[in-house]
C-alpha cells in the first residue's frame, strides 16, 4: 500500500506541475503543492467557469474552497493528459482575456 501511495503522489505531482507549467507559459499564475487540484486566481470566478464550460471544461469556482484568499478557480488534474493540459491552458488564457460582449 505504501508503494501505491508513493506512486500516486508522484503521478499527481507530475500532472500538477505539467498544468502549472502550461499555464505559466501563457502568463497565468497557478499554484498547487499537493493533492489533485490546481488553484488559479481569477477576478471573476463565475465568468471564467462559465466560459471554460463553453470550451468543454468543467472547473469549480473557488468560493467554497477558500477562506481568506482572493477569488479563483479550482482545476482537478486527476486524469489530465499532456495534450489536455496544453489545450486547457490555451482555453483558460482565452477565457481570461476575452472581453464581455453586450447582448442587449
Amino acid at each position: 500500500v505504501a508503494g501505491l501511495l508513493e506512486r500516486a503522489s508522484a503521478v499527481y505531482a507530475e500532472l500538477r506541475e505539467r498544468l502549472i507549467a502550461e499555464l505559466a507559459a501563457r502568463g497565468i499564475v497557478a499554484t498547487g503543492r499537493s493533492g489533485m487540484a490546481v488553484w488559479v486566481p481569477v477576478a471573476d470566478e463565475l465568468g471564467v467557469t462559465s466560459a471554460l464550460l463553453g470550451h468543454g471544461w468543467a472547473v469549480a469556482p473557488g468560493e467554497r474552497f477558500r477562506i481568506a484568499s482572493p477569488p479563483g478557480i479550482r482545476i482537478g488534474i486527476g486524469t489530465l493528459t499532456a495534450a489536455e493540459s496544453a489545450r486547457l491552458a490555451a482555453d483558460l488564457s482565452e477565457c481570461m482575456t476575452r472581453r464581455p460582449r453586450r447582448t442587449d
